[in-house]
């Protein structure tokens, strides 16, 4: 699965418009690695060369298999992690395998790891994660998110020679799709885009087919399965449970409910006049019962 997920996320940078050597340095792959990778989707007529960099992007179904079991798709990951105590990263990473990059005043430490971009300060990382990872729902989509992120961790410190310390983690950004999702179907038929705001506006969901999966996206966990339960619901409804269908049918019940009031007033008149009758008839009794009683 590793690899589809590379030729995923290389697609994808092409269909923003990026060369293959913008690709190849936004992803930290290697040249020949890259032309391996194009030259794979060229061969299943996913990509057409146009020249100078530029490559077009035909069609893309190494997710098919993948969308069919999972209908959720994690991405974007970035994620801080903090360690327990300071790093000399620069003293060992001199005696390791790795090459870097000093970055923000030379204060942090760059390094690539499978294709992972790493960024290192005194007391953590800063990792990029350009995999995919599907699950039934957002919660198992990010929880192998999560266990790639352990591994890769482990093995940064294995190769700079480091014991296994204790971190904490938490994501800077992450993305969740609803794979074949009814509403992004539609927006992607008329080749239209969707992109809902909070208050303070920043976007939690969006639709705009970056891979031709028929993705509703969020940024946020939660949000993305109550919004998976939401569609589920209306899908075993057939989508028939509208705000129109609510509306008539709460009409209806305020209808029913005036006629219900209406027969318990006609029900309680009748009632007071059978009372009345009975208290009369009472009396007629007691009176014919006081004749008896002088005569």
């Amino acid at each position: 699965m590793g690899e589809k997920f590379e030729l995923g996320t290389i697609v994808s940078k092409l269909k923003e418009g990026k060369k293959a050597k913008e690709v190849a340095k936004e992803l930290g792959i290697s040249k020949s690695n890259l032309s391996y990778y194009l030259r794979k989707l060229k061969e299943n007529g996913t990509l057409i060369y146009k020249g100078n960099g530029v490559w077009l992007v035909q069609n893309f179904n190494t997710h098919t298999q993948v969308k069919k079991q999972r209908p959720c798709r994690g991405h974007a990951f970035i994620w801080n992690i903090k360690f327990g105590r300071e790093i000399d990263w620069k003293k060992q990473i001199d005696k390791s395998k790795y090459k870097y990059k000093l970055q923000s005043n030379n204060k942090v430490i760059r390094i690539i790891e499978n294709n992972k971009k790493i960024w290192l300060s005194k007391k953590g990382m800063l990792i990029f994660e350009p995999k995919d990872f599907f699950g039934e729902n957002s919660y198992q989509a990010k929880g192998k998110a999560v266990f790639e992120l352990d591994r890769t961790i482990k093995k940064v410190l294995n190769e700079l020679g480091l014991s296994l310390i204790s971190y904490m983690f938490k994501t800077s950004r992450e993305h969740f799709g609803l794979i074949k999702n009814e509403l992004a179907r539609q927006y992607n038929d008329n080749g239209e885009k969707l992109y809902i705001k909070n208050e303070d506006g920043k976007e939690w969901m969006w639709i705009d087919d970056s891979l031709s999966l028929g993705e509703l996206e969020t940024n946020e966990m939660n949000v993305n399965k109550q919004l998976q339960d939401f569609w589920n619901d209306h899908k075993r409804t057939k989508f028939q449970v509208t705000p129109t269908f609510i509306l008539e049918r709460m009409n209806q019940v305020t209808q029913n409910q005036v006629v219900f009031d209406k027969n318990i007033v006609k029900h309680q008149e009748l009632l007071d006049k059978i009372g009345n009758g009975i208290n009369d008839l009472v009396k007629e009794v007691k009176k014919l019962n006081e004749n008896k009683k002088s005569m």
